[in-house]
């Protein structure tokens, strides 16, 4: 199978056929639709109506995008998309665990090492989980059962036991409760086990530890649809790592098999949420939720709302999160969204937090009128470890807040 390495948000021509592009299409409409939120004002994602955008270049080449997202993406049997991210991949792997979408993990050596798609590692991580509940052994509940039987047991369903009667089967449907492993959270761990079972563009030892897993759940049952609500407890807490997992796994999974359309399969996690989350919950860690917080401020005349990712001390200031790794340039349209923001809530102080992989550039902070904008930095150096990176952006966050509060 041919692998094309690309990064989000950065343009790069492959060649294709043309039913390989139109998957790539048909695949990114569908992923849009799924990761669009009720909610959603903001501008940079006003135009996403595809995650994935394909546009024919000369010859049996097309110039392909994937915004704001990472994995791997199948449009056939020879050819698969690996989608790196735009800063380090342990850096986002940091900030994805402060949000809360993937469990707190130890990285292996060897883990991320260059070629490692972020599928193979949630599909690795996931097996390494779910073994250590299968060690553990699995829960068991009592659940609602209906089965055909020769005797009485529970409730007798009268409709079904007559069509069976005039089918033929001298049985009695009875509907009765079972103790026994099919329970939700073991649905999700199987519904997950079967998704990296049947990838094609996963290694072959991490598709036979997953129906090594499958087959220790054989008595397990297929998921439901409310099984995705599923939460662990108390006595479930050895499942928790392996749930959040199997959930990544389950809702960041697109499969595109319907008769008349180009086979796809992607793993695609939307990144700018995610970042923006992670790096939230890592300032209210540090400064308190008193001090770091988010709400909307109403436009005058308006049913709209401004929507700054962080509002300093219930308004006092504003911050912005860009999931970019900027430039030398300055981006104008940042700066101006910035300003609106903190007029919009009355303060004089905001601030832009995006990522860079160089020298810090000259305009740190810049006045506009009556408002002054501060350019914070999360130093996405692939040398540099996330920690240091995001104890150095605590650091920057805390000299800002100290200067304009007094």
């Amino acid at each position: 199978m041919r692998t094309e390495v690309l990064t989000e948000s950065r343009p790069k021509t492959i060649r294709l056929t043309d039913d390989e592009a139109s998957s790539l299409v048909e695949a990114g409409v569908r992923l849009a639709a799924q990761s669009q939120r009720p909610d959603a004002e903001r501008e940079d994602d006003a135009d996403e109506r595809s995650v994935i955008e394909c546009v024919r270049a000369p010859g049996q080449d097309w110039r392909v995008v994937v915004r704001n997202a990472i994995g791997v993406i199948a449009i056939s049997d020879s050819v698969q998309l690996v989608v790196e991210p735009k800063i380090p991949t342990s850096h986002l792997l940091y900030l994805f665990e402060v949000a809360g979408s993937i469990p707190r993990l130890s990285l292996e050596a060897g883990e991320l090492q260059p070629g490692t798609s972020l599928w193979e590692l949630v599909a690795r991580w996931f097996l390494r989980a779910a073994q250590a509940v299968l060690r553990a052994d699995l829960l068991r509940d009592y659940s609602v059962t209906v089965d055909e039987l020769r005797m009485v047991h529970g409730t007798v369903q009268p409709l079904e036991t007559a069509r069976a009667y005039y089918s033929g089967r001298l049985t009695l449907t009875c509907e009765f409760d079972e103790f026994g492993p099919d329970t939700p959270l073991n649905r999700l761990l199987k519904a997950a086990a079967r998704i990296v079972v049947r990838s094609a563009v996963i290694h072959p030892d991490t598709r036979r530890g997953a129906q090594r897993v499958l087959q220790r759940l054989d008595e397990v049952g297929d998921l439901r649809p409310r099984d995705v609500f599923a939460t662990v407890d108390r006595v479930s807490a050895h499942y928790s790592t392996a749930i959040a997992l199997a959930k990544n796994i389950l809702t960041a999974t697109i499969r595109s098999l319907e008769p008349g359309t180009h086979r796809a399969w992607t793993f695609l996690i939307h990144t700018p949420d995610l970042v923006e989350e992670g790096l939230r919950k890592l300032l209210v860690r540090a400064f308190g939720s008193d001090v770091i917080g988010k709400r909307p401020a109403r436009i005058v005349g308006s049913r709209r709302t401004l929507n700054p990712d962080l509002v300093i001390r219930d308004g006092w200031g504003i911050a912005d999160v860009k999931y970019k790794t900027s430039d030398d340039d300055l981006n104008r349209g940042d700066l101006y969204q910035s300003v609106a923001f903190a007029t919009g809530f009355g303060c004089h102080h905001a601030a832009i937090l995006a990522f860079r992989d160089g020298p810090i550039p000259s305009y740190s902070e810049l006045c506009v009128g009556q408002i002054t904008v501060r350019h914070l930095w999360w130093q996405a150096d692939s040398g540099l470890d996330a920690r240091e990176a995001a104890d150095r952006l605590v650091d920057d966050v805390a000299m800002w807040l100290r200067a304009v509060h007094h």
